[in-house]
Order: structure tokens, then sequence, then C-alpha cells
């Protein structure tokens, strides 16, 4: 973990260093590709964080609030007084599909490694495509529905160790996490347009949050885990890491093209995968996940050709 650490520091640094909107963006994009190669392998490593999925998604979610939470402190958002009922219904089920990444997320990674995990996630820019397509009356080319089939081709080729039912239930989580995050950029692509980035986001990390933590204290014959896990420093960096991807990605949207955006943060598929096997020792179907990453990386390299024609 200290290797990350170093990372998002020298990241920061080559920011500051070229100070135009290109270092900027790429820097926020190297951000975003740490953040999720970060903690999705923390998720796999740490002892307690399948105890209760619950509560492991809290964390995750409280560390994508704070950094937003101290932004409001420090300056005040200031929200618009031409909400209307559209934009509450939006907004409900943008923070329903969070809640349910954050879930989702934690469930798969109980069952899949984390270079299965990748793959099946990456599956979200083939729902975003049907989604812009079918909600937002996006126009798509055949190159984009090809390389959205070669991305869900990926999950049949790819291949781990041990149970296939629990196999089974981890790929239909990342499904649901896949599903889920790719309805909420739809969402927030509205939201954006209605009522602008700053007014939706804070609102929508919070009220996540507020929720997951009330399910995790409610609940019925939750595992006990003590609430001062959250101060221990592994969990401080998971937060850290979760924060590095969902607000390395979201402003590198302010800086940069939404298509190459999208294209270099899914590039994670490839360093899960050659991590995974680094740090965590999935070295099993090693054959099968390359051919897995490598026909998910053409399906995104298509539809990023698809952006620019």
């Amino acid at each position: 973990m200290f290797f990350l650490l170093v990372c998002i520091a020298a990241l920061g640094a080559v920011a500051l260093l070229i100070g135009n909107r290109t270092g900027i963006w790429l820097s926020l994009l190297g951000l975003n590709v740490v953040g999720t190669v970060g903690f999705n392998l923390m998720l796999r490593r740490l002892p307690w964080a399948h105890k209760d999925d619950w509560f492991t998604a809290a964390i995750l979610q409280t560390g994508l609030m704070l950094p937003f939470l101290a932004k409001e402190v420090v300056r005040p958002i200031t929200f618009p007084h031409h909400y209307v009922t559209f934009d509450y219904v939006l907004l409900a089920t943008a923070v329903t599909c969070l809640i349910s990444v954050q879930f989702c997320n934690v469930r798969a990674l109980k069952n899949l490694e984390a270079s299965v995990f990748s793959v099946v996630f990456n599956t979200r820019i083939l729902f975003a495509t049907i989604f812009g397509t079918v909600l937002l009356k996006e126009s798509n080319h055949l190159l984009s529905v090809f390389g959205g089939l070669l991305i869900f081709t990926a999950i049949f080729l790819i291949r781990q160790k041990g149970s296939k039912t629990l196999t089974a239930e981890g790929v239909l989580f990342g499904l649901g996490a896949a599903l889920s995050m790719s309805l909420m950029n739809t969402c927030e692509k509205e939201l954006i347009m209605r009522v602008g980035y700053e007014q939706y986001i804070f609102p929508m990390f919070t009220i996540a949050a507020v929720i997951l933590w009330g399910i995790v204290v409610v609940r019925p014959g939750r595992v006990q885990i003590p609430f001062i896990v959250i101060l221990k420093p592994q969990s401080l960096l998971l937060m850290a890491l979760r924060a590095c991807a969902g607000i390395g990605f979201s402003y590198s949207l302010v800086f940069g093209p939404v298509a190459v955006s999208s294209y270099v943060s899914s590039l994670s598929v490839v360093f899960l995968v050659v991590f995974g096997m680094l740090f965590l020792g999935e070295w099993d179907y090693f054959k099968s996940k390359l051919l897995a990453a490598s026909t998910a990386l053409a399906g995104l390299t298509l539809i990023l050709i698809d952006s620019f024609i």
C-alpha cells in the first residue's frame, strides 16, 4: 500500500509542476486508476472487509463523502431554486444506484478475484451505451455496439479457481454493480445539465452515506464490528483510495473529453489483472484472464474510436 501512496503523491506533484489543464486532467485520471486498483485490492485482503458487507459499503461511501463535506464547510454550495419534481426523482434514483454500487462491489469481491471482478465490472460501458440510447436518445454507431458486445463476451472467457456456485454469485453481484453504476451515470448526465455538478454531487454522496450507516445500525442480526475499526490506518487508507477513484474521475470530466476519460479510467482492468497476480497471487487460469482482459480492452478501444467518428 506504500506504493499506492507514493503514486498518489507523485500524481499531485505532476499536476502542480505542469500546471495546465492537460496536466491536471492526466493527474486526475491517474488518481482515479490508482484509487480504483488500490481499494479493490484492499477489499480482497482486509480480514474484516466481508464480515459485514453493509458496514464495508458504508465505509467506502464515507470515503467519497468526506472530501465534499470538507469543501462544503470551507465554501458552501449555493443550491438553485429551480429544482422540480423530476430533478428529485433523478437524485433519488442516483442515490439508490450509488448504494447498490457500493454494496454489490463489496459483495462481488467476496467471491471474485480482483482481476475477474474488473472484467465483469467493465460491462458498465455496455450498459451505459444502452441507457444512453434508450433513455437519453443518444446516437450510437455499430462500432460502439460491437465494442460493448466484446466487453460482455469477456465475462465468458475469464476463469478463476474455487466453487463455480460462488463464482456465479460473484459475477451476478459484479453485473449488479456495473448496471447500477451505468444507470447512476445516466442520471448524473441529466442532473449536471439541469442543476449543475456541485449542486447534486454533495447531496447524493451525503444521503447515500447516511442511508448506508442507517442500514448498518438498525439492521437486525448484523455482525458486530467495533466502530473503532473506522479509525484504523487500513480503513482510512481504504476511504482515501475510494475517494481518489470517485473524485479523480468526476473532476477529470471538467478538464478533458468524456470519451477519453472513460477509456483511461477503464484501463484499470489491465492493472487489476496484473497487480492481482503480483500482490494477491491470482496466477490461476493466466491465459483466460489475459484473453478476457485483452477482449475487454479491444471493446473499450472500439467505443473510443467510435466516439471520434
